[in-house]
């Protein structure tokens, strides 16, 4: 009942980060290219993709994705900013790689999740893993202060499962398997599919339901919890350390030995004590593994966290980026529906030699000749060709780009566009310290998390080289 009753605060918790998902998941579209996917009212009622609306209106949807690369150049900042300093020396292998996926991760989405963790290889040895989550599959009570629940929704193969939990006993092992095969029919039954090689993992998750084609959904939770235990201080040795409250009888015998030989006794005393508790649930409520633990694994940073909002770098962008695309949209649809070469030609000025079939031709080729009858007073053919610059579009998209730049702070020098004539080396490089200081704090946040991050995993690191 009660393995029931944590699964439901999860799933509660879970909800309560609805809002987050839907955003990040906005973000990233607009980030990697999918910009016309935004929902508009329509006055019945109806709601449908912009894409659809501009399409419905006769327009072709343009897309130019400046975010994509204003968020390249970051990244390229951040990765030249981290070999410059030399952090990575004695990083385990793969966690540099790891840092620039989760820093673009932070840019997107304005979220950054790592577990740390202690994996053993084929032949016994044990060394810790920095393993990035997505923060579609995190959940957490709070961004802010101290969380009291979090955890990570898991979907793995059935061996992997019974590889990560049946601890070398074959009937766990076979237990395992019963249930999860139950599991993965059941939902074989509703909307499954394979997801495609080079397609998101993680979009439209539930809770409760994989939804994945042979795939068990394992849901890991942590809870902040308290219980007694005893804080005890052997003069002795000097040592401060703390027991369970069962181990109070053992301790008294242990004084009354000491006292008998004229030694300190121990001090202790009665104490309610934090700790965390890990449970891998199945969908059902169904508990399959646990423990305890000082700390939770999970290393994890939001921005900027004013009144716990999180509001992401790309979010700045993204009304900049729809205004480009609005107006390159425009500019299609003015090219596509303005005069381009069309020929005015008088049909009483028509050649009785030259019929308007050849016209056509010979006014086209480099060296055609045209005959028409002329007529005083009254002009010749003519070409019309329509200049769409006179709309001012052109005006009004350099004014969007330069205003994106702005809001984002990333120039052409920092992304180290070719600077424009005249430009001399000195203000080139003053522009790139300008992009510098605008990104500081973005960065400056990101490196708090990574201090914090290996903090923790310099002390598995000395656990796991005592061992």
């Amino acid at each position: 009942m009660m393995d029931k009753i944590m699964l439901k605060k999860a799933h509660d918790v879970w909800k309560s980060g609805a809002m987050m998902r839907a955003r990040r998941m906005r973000y990233k579209k607009f980030t990697f290219g999918d910009q016309w996917s935004d929902k508009v009212a329509m006055p019945n009622g109806s709601t449908m993709t912009e894409r659809e609306f501009v399409r419905r209106a006769g327009y072709n949807p343009v897309t130019s994705n400046v975010i994509r690369s204003i968020v390249k150049g970051v990244v390229g900042y951040f990765r030249t900013l981290q070999d410059e300093r030399g952090g990575y020396a004695s990083a385990p292998p793969g966690v540099k790689e790891i840092d620039a996926r989760t820093f673009e991760e932070f840019l997107v989405s304005g979220c950054a999740v790592q577990r740390i963790s202690v994996h053993a290889d084929g032949d016994g040895h044990v060394a810790p893993v920095v393993e990035q989550i997505s923060p579609a599959r995190f959940f957490i009570d709070c961004a802010a202060g101290e969380p009291e629940l979090m955890g990570v929704v898991h979907d793995m193969s059935l061996a992997r499962l019974m590889m990560q939990f049946s601890h070398g006993d074959k009937v766990r092992a076979g237990k395992l398997r019963a249930a999860f095969s139950r599991q993965i029919r059941a939902e074989q039954g509703g909307a499954v599919s394979r997801r495609a090689f080079g397609g998101s993992d993680n979009d439209g998750l539930e809770f409760l339901k994989c939804g994945v084609l042979g795939k068990c959904r394992v849901i890991e939770v942590w809870s902040r919890e308290c219980g007694e235990q005893l804080k005890c201080h052997d003069p002795e040795t000097g040592r401060l350390y703390y027991a369970d409250v069962s181990e109070e009888r053992a301790l008294k015998r242990q004084n009354r030995e000491r006292r008998s030989e004229g030694r300190p006794v121990i001090a202790w005393r009665w104490e309610l004590c934090g700790y965390w508790q890990c449970r891998f649930y199945m969908p059902d409520g169904s508990a399959i593994d646990g423990w305890t633990a000082h700390g939770h694994p999970f290393a994890f940073r939001f921005y900027p966290l004013i009144d716990g909002e999180i509001h992401s770098f790309v979010e700045d962008a993204v009304e900049q980026q729809r205004n480009i695309n609005r107006l390159l949209t425009l500019n299609d649809r003015l090219l596509a529906v303005s005069a381009k070469g069309v020929l005015l030609f008088p049909d009483n000025q028509i050649s009785p030699t030259m019929p308007l079939e050849i016209v056509q031709e010979n006014w086209a080729a480099p060296d055609g000749v045209v005959l028409y009858r002329g007529m005083p007073g009254l002009s010749g053919p003519e070409q019309i060709v329509s200049n769409s610059a006179k709309f001012g579009v052109d005006h009004l998209l350099d004014g969007q780009m330069k205003m994106l730049q702005e809001v984002s702070g990333v120039s052409g020098a920092m992304r180290g566009q070719d600077p424009a004539s005249g430009t001399t080396a000195t203000l080139y490089a003053s522009q790139q310290r300008g992009a510098a200081v605008a990104l500081n704090d973005l960065v400056r946040t990101f490196e708090a998390f990574l201090d914090g991050r290996d903090k923790n995993l310099m002390s598995i690191c000395r656990q796991v080289g005592n061992k």
